[in-house]
């Protein structure tokens, strides 16, 4: 299966083992409908996803990096956007 394989119609996480503070933080996200892939060590290497990271992806495959989940949750809550 490629890693293209994995998009979907809404957006699609692509994270790290162990991505239980991803699948928790996901639900409560807002907007398009979000699909979370846990993916091996060695493809997320490939892929650029750092340890506890994730890589966000569009349906068309643009993608964005994003860092660890308590990370996203801080700088929302400082009223920092992206």
């Amino acid at each position: 299966m490629s890693t293209l394989d994995l998009l979907g119609r809404g957006l699609t996480l692509c994270t790290t083992h162990p991505s239980a503070s991803w699948q928790r933080a996901a639900p409560s996200l807002s907007g398009p409908s979000l699909v979370v892939h846990d993916v091996d060590a060695i493809t997320a290497r490939g892929m650029g996803i750092p340890h506890g990271g994730a890589l966000l992806a569009r349906p068309d495959g643009a993608i964005q990096a994003l860092p660890a989940p308590s990370d996203t949750v801080d700088r929302v809550s400082e009223g920092v956007s992206s």
